[in-house]
């Protein structure tokens, strides 16, 4: 599918041992994602929720690459305030 100004890319922080965010293209719905949401995603072989730290309109990854996050467990609703995200970024 091809990515649209309504799909943005999800920078997602995942509790991993790894200090980087992780690209995900966002889930099809109509809830829009921001900064600070909680987001289920594919990771390896299981799935995992994080918390969006930004949106981008790019990746390093390819598009056709990128996996698609799974759902926003809270739905709208943040769950970290958008400084706090940004320290985490």
């Amino acid at each position: 599918m091809p990515l649209t100004p309504s799909s943005p890319i999800l920078k997602v922080a995942l509790p991993v041992p790894l200090r980087q965010v992780f690209d995900y293209l966002a889930v099809e719905t109509d809830i829009k994602p921001a900064p600070g949401m909680r987001v289920q995603v594919p990771f390896g072989r299981r799935q995992m929720v994080g918390v969006i730290i930004a949106l981008a309109d790019d990746s390093q990854i390819a598009p056709e690459k990128l996996a698609r996050a799974i759902s926003y467990p809270d739905g709208a609703e943040t769950v970290i305030s958008d400084e706090l995200a940004g320290l985490l970024n």
